[in-house]
């Protein structure tokens, strides 16, 4: 849970470290909720909205895009939750969703990741 002593940190340091965001049942729902998605929803989602690292191989999903148009959990898990309330804490304010995606993979395998590319600093 985020806390006021977490928007200090912020303030001060441009990030902050947050363990335990999601409880337990939280975390195991959440992890339930990804496996049920990329088995039985992302084989319906469009295909401009996932990226493999393998394009024949469904098991090499590395990131699937805008999962609220497609999931009643993951749009009422962007609308609502821990994630939203940290994000309007650290921001000063209410803050408007606009999309919840996943990224994903498994540590020391697939491709090299390159550094960040989509903006210009």
């Amino acid at each position: 849970m985020a806390t006021p002593p977490h928007k200090q940190t912020f303030d001060r340091d441009g990030y902050v470290v947050i363990r335990d965001l999601l409880t337990p049942d939280q975390k195991r729902q959440l992890v339930s909720n990804l496996d049920r998605y990329i088995k039985h929803v992302v084989p319906t989602v469009d295909s401009e909205l996932l990226y493999y690292e393998d394009k024949s191989d469904a098991r090499t999903l590395i990131r699937a895009e805008h999962m609220e148009k497609s999931d009643a959990f993951f749009k009422a898990f962007m609308e609502q939750g821990a994630c939203r309330e940290l994000a309007e804490l650290l921001l000063d304010g209410p803050v408007v969703p606009q999309a919840i995606s996943l990224f994903g993979k498994a540590p020391g395998g697939g491709l090299a990741t390159p550094p960040h590319q989509d903006g210009f600093y």
